[in-house]
C-alpha cells in the first residue's frame, strides 16, 4: 500500500467553495475509477494549505497521479507554484 499526500494552496482568486466542488467531480470522475484506488480524502487548514491524500493499493507512477490535480476545473484553481507531492509506504515486518 502506498499513501500519497498532495499539499497545495489555491490561487489568490479561487473561493473554496469553487475548490471542493471541482475536487469532488475529480475524485468522482477519474481517482475512483482507477485500478488499486482505496481512498481519497481532501482536507484544509486555517492557514490556507489544502491536503489531498491518496492511499493506493500498489505503487502508482507519479506522471498517472500527479497532473490530475491540473486537468478540468480543479487547473485554475491551484497554485502549482506551492505544489509538493510526497509518497509514503507502511513498514512490512
Amino acid at each position: 500500500m502506498t499513501m500519497e499526500l498532495h499539499r497545495y494552496r489555491l490561487r489568490p482568486e479561487a473561493t473554496p467553495a469553487e475548490f471542493w466542488e471541482a475536487d469532488g467531480q475529480l475524485q468522482e470522475a477519474w481517482y475512483y475509477q482507477q485500478p488499486g484506488i482505496g481512498r481519497r480524502i481532501t482536507c484544509s487548514s486555517d492557514d490556507g494549505w489544502w491536503v489531498s491524500m491518496v492511499w493506493w493499493s500498489g505503487e502508482p507512477a507519479l506522471d498517472q497521479t500527479c497532473p490530475l490535480l491540473f486537468f478540468g476545473a480543479t487547473a485554475a484553481l491551484i497554485d502549482a507554484t506551492t505544489l509538493t507531492i510526497e509518497r509514503y509506504s507502511p513498514r512490512l515486518n
